[in-house]
């Protein structure tokens, strides 16, 4: 753990990224110091160590690497992305699900890719693989695994209750129906995966869509976010109303 690294090795850690103030140089270096030096090396000391641990400042220097490298490659100036990251609470399983599908639909989305198959580098393209060199012809739905992590670990406490295959056909009807090639429109007969989440599938598509951005630091069913609105102290979060229209089953 961090909180447990010695001041020295803080410095060597952060100093192979970033020179650092001159005192903390002359600390590295085992220079002689007084102690209001040393004091104030401290103080950055931990500094150094809070923003080791920050995944807003993980974000910024990988940004920063990727700007420099792409502005070089366009002869352009600017950031990469147009922010660092968003970060969301996820409340209830289905609120997982959605989120899972809207990642791995994203090569589909922007366009770069026809089929899940062909969207590399993503953990759904993986899953498929992971189908075609484990799974027998012979097996039926119901033997598939439980959606899992991709070092293939089973019997996670904390597994998704819906199976692979069940999930697959999730984001095969959503890519169809999504594509921009594609008619948009809802089919008779979609996943009964909805069904069982209780997500209305208009809603679904128009959230995997980017349409619908009511969603901000939670996601989930409305009494989920009441509830986290409570354990926050806070009146309200936003939500509510997209909770209602993409979980209409749910109170």
């Amino acid at each position: 753990m961090a909180t447990e690294w010695s001041d020295r090795e803080v410095v060597k850690r952060w100093c192979s990224l970033f020179a650092g103030h001159t005192l903390v140089q002359r600390y590295r270096a085992r220079e002689s110091m007084s102690h209001a030096e040393l004091k104030q090396t401290s103080v950055f000391i931990e500094q150094y160590r809070s923003r080791l641990i920050s995944l807003s400042w993980f974000m910024r220097c990988l940004n920063e690497s990727i700007a420099r490298m792409a502005n070089a490659e366009d002869g352009c100036t600017g950031r990469f992305w147009k922010g660092r990251f968003k970060s969301q609470a996820l409340l209830d399983e289905a609120a997982v699900v959605a989120c899972m599908a809207y990642v791995d639909l994203n090569p589909m989305r922007t366009g770069m890719v026809d089929t899940t198959e062909d969207s590399d580098y993503t953990s759904v393209q993986q899953r498929i693989r992971t189908i075609d060199t484990e799974v027998t012809p012979s097996n039926s739905s119901e033997s598939l695994p439980h959606l899992m992590s991709l070092d293939g670990q089973m019997d996670q406490p904390n597994e998704l209750p819906i199976g692979l295959n069940d999930y697959l056909e999730l984001v095969d009807w959503t890519g169809r129906a999504i594509h921009p090639n594609k008619s948009r429109h809802i089919p008779e007969l979609y996943p009964a995966i909805l069904d069982r989440l209780q997500l209305n599938p208009e809603a679904f598509l128009k959230y995997l869509g980017r349409k619908d951005r009511d969603f901000r630091h939670v996601i989930g069913n409305p009494s989920a976010i009441r509830k986290a609105a409570i354990e926050l102290g806070k009146k309200f979060l936003h939500g509510v109303s997209a909770a209602q229209r993409l979980f209409p089953q749910r109170i």
